[in-house]
Formats: C-alpha cells, structure tokens, sequence
C-alpha cells in the first residue's frame, strides 16, 4: 500500500515537470509592465471606450447613466445635501462640528470608565 502511493505521487509529479518542460514561453506572450497591449480588453471595446456587456455602445451607456441618475428619490436628494452640509461644516471647523468632536471624545471616555 505505501509503494502504491509513493508511486502515484512520484508519477504525478514526474507528469507535471515533464508537462512544464514540454511547454516553451515565445516573447511574444509577455506584455511588457505599463505597456498596453493591442487590441480590446476585458472591460474596453474595439475604440478603448469602458462596455460592461457585450453589444452595448457608448451611446447607450451614456443614456442608461443619465436615466439612473435622475431617478434619485428625494430623501435621498436630502441625505445627500445633508451629506454636503456635514462635509461643508467639517472643512470649516464650525461650532457644530467642534461640537460633534467633543460628544465623540465624552463617548470614548464613557466606554473607557465602563467596562462590560
């Protein structure tokens, strides 16, 4: 039983060196770092331009783009302008946002004082 196995894995093995010498690399299989290869790629079509699905144009992704980006529901419109006004008040260093940093800081103090 144990030559058996010794000889399966010695075989295996002997297989995949053999395999790997048979096979030759031309230079023209490597693509050089930072040099683009010809032709389209996985997600560009035949001109460069970005296609996520075949048959697709640029003219379709751009009216699919536009049609997803007006359809925003107005909460959305208004955690996002809120979003804006955070981000605005944060950049300024205002009161509010002075005041948000020290609440943060009691926090951090609180669940340092009491441990579960």
């Amino acid at each position: 039983m144990k030559n058996t196995a010794t000889s399966i894995i010695l075989l295996i093995s002997l297989l995949g060196i053999v395999s790997c010498a048979t096979t030759s690399a031309q230079d023209e299989d490597f693509a050089i770092y930072g040099e683009e290869p010809e032709g389209p790629g996985v997600f560009s079509g035949e001109s460069g331009e970005i296609v996520l699905s075949p048959g697709e144009t640029t003219e379709q992704n751009a009216k699919e783009g536009a049609a997803t980006s007006s359809s925003i529901s107005a909460s959305e419109a208004e955690e996002f302008n809120a979003f804006k006004r955070w981000l605005k008040s944060k950049q300024a260093q205002d009161e509010s946002y002075q005041e948000f940093q020290h609440w943060l800081k009691y926090e951090e103090y609180r669940r340092l004082q009491d441990p579960l």
